[in-house]
């Protein structure tokens, strides 16, 4: 991802609340599938990986890119903004 895209995504985030929040019981099968309508319907998300969550935000953030086929914007603290684009939206 070019710079100046990542910047920009990151501004469009900043406006954004987190969508799915992680908590103990960390990351499923239907919560992935969650995640992946939500990036088809918005292009970019929100995740927050709660305190109570044992899980690392980086790894969530790997993890989660790799199973719905998006990209890491940023993983700040516990924050993670995903991006995918949605090929079928008329802009």
């Amino acid at each position: 991802m070019e710079t100046k895209k990542r910047k920009e995504l990151i501004a469009d985030a900043s406006k954004l609340k987190p969508l799915f929040n992680i908590g103990k019981s960390g990351l499923s099968r239907v919560f992935i599938e969650e995640i992946d309508k939500a990036l088809g319907a918005r292009e970019i998300i929100k995740i927050e990986v709660n305190r109570n969550s044992f899980l690392e935000a980086k790894n969530v953030a790997e993890e989660l890119s790799t199973a719905t086929g998006s990209e890491i914007v940023l993983v700040i603290g516990r924050k993670i903004i995903l991006y995918r684009e949605n090929q079928e939206r008329d802009e």
